[in-house]
Parts: structure tokens; sequence; C-alpha cells
């Protein structure tokens, strides 16, 4: 996977850009708002699932511009925490720190476009560092789909929309407490991303 990400970006770096369109970098700052299902689930007890709460990821991304096409290599920081879901009330374990660490590279095109407006529609792998408090650390190797709205003005571009992910669980079966099964995870993220050309 490496190696086919490294080639990508050779490819992106030094793409002839269509006829009348701009081929540039771009540095952006993201921000996204995620939600988690998956991890675990109960089987036999009270409480159904234990899993990350829902937490805000900042971070940055570069990325390169060609015609309708761009690659961005993406990196973030999300805090967030255990919880325990039960079918009437879902509780955040205090003191329990679950952050997770992303390294991503998304590929990504115009699939409509209305004067300034384009509607986008991105994919590819990221690397999830996942950090417990007192507990131990693991990486994660996951995918993510983006949809979203851009506007251009000038060197400027904002881009709102979601994003759907799905990894390996990021705590080990034999971590869990007795009567729950790892499953994997699945987010859902709302993004808003601003980017500036270089």
């Amino acid at each position: 996977m490496q190696r086919v990400i490294l080639a990508v970006l050779a490819l992106t770096a030094f793409a002839t850009p269509v006829a009348g369109q701009q081929s540039r970098w771009e540095l952006g700052l993201r921000f996204h708002a995620t939600a988690f299902r998956g991890v675990s689930e109960g089987v036999g007890t009270a409480i159904t699932a234990i899993r990350p709460s829902a937490g805000n990821a900042f971070g940055f991304e570069l990325s390169r511009r060609f015609g309708s096409w761009d690659a961005a290599l993406v990196t973030d920081y999300l805090g967030s925490s255990f919880e325990a879901v039960a079918p009437d009330v879902t509780v955040r374990t205090p003191g329990s720190a679950f952050d997770r660490a992303r390294l991503g590279f998304v590929l990504a095109r115009t699939a409509a476009r209305l004067g300034s407006l384009e509607a986008r529609i991105g994919i590819g792998p990221m690397l999830d560092w996942w950090a417990a408090g007192g507990g131990s650390d693991r990486a994660v190797i996951g995918g993510e789909v983006q949809l979203g709205l851009r506007l251009r003005a000038g060197r400027m571009t904002l881009q709102n929309g979601v994003a759907f992910g799905a990894s390996a669980s990021p705590v080990a079966a034999d971590e869990l407490p007795d009567g729950f099964e790892s499953r994997g995870l699945r987010s859902i993220a709302f993004m808003a991303q601003l980017r500036f050309g270089l």
C-alpha cells in the first residue's frame, strides 16, 4: 500500500494539467466532527457496546490539484474517550482517554460544477494511531469516502461535506471485558476544510 501511495504522489507531482485548468499546490486546515459505531458488541450483557465517544478532529492537509482531480496528504488529531452504550442511555467513561492521530491520503475528483461551486467525491486509505490512557496503543489501517461541496474564491477554497470511514477495531479482542466481542470500527464525520493556494 505504501508503494501505491508513493507512486500516485509521484504521478501527481509531475502530472501535466488539463488544458485551461490550473495545476498547483494547496495547504489546508481541516475540521471533522466525528461519531463512531462498532468496536465491540455485548453478548448477554446489559451494556450493548463499548466504543470511542464522538469527538472533534483538527489537522492539516497538503494537496496538489491537476485538472478536475486533486491528491492530498492529510493529518489530524482527535480527542476521544470510551463510552458504554445501553438500550436507553450512553455513558461516557471519565478519565478514559482514547485519542486518535491520523495520517492519510485522499484522491478526489470534481463530479459536477456550477460556476465556482463544485460537487466532489474522494476516497483514500488512512493510518490511525489510537492511544488509550493507561493502556496499550494500536495502529489500524482503514479507508474513507468523502462527499462534499467546494466553493472557490481566488486562491482560497472552502469545502464542506460528509465522510464515511471503516477500519479494523482499535481495541484488541483480548482487551475487551468478558461478554464482549470485537467488531470493526465505522465512522461518520461532518467536515469543513479551508485551503490556500501556494
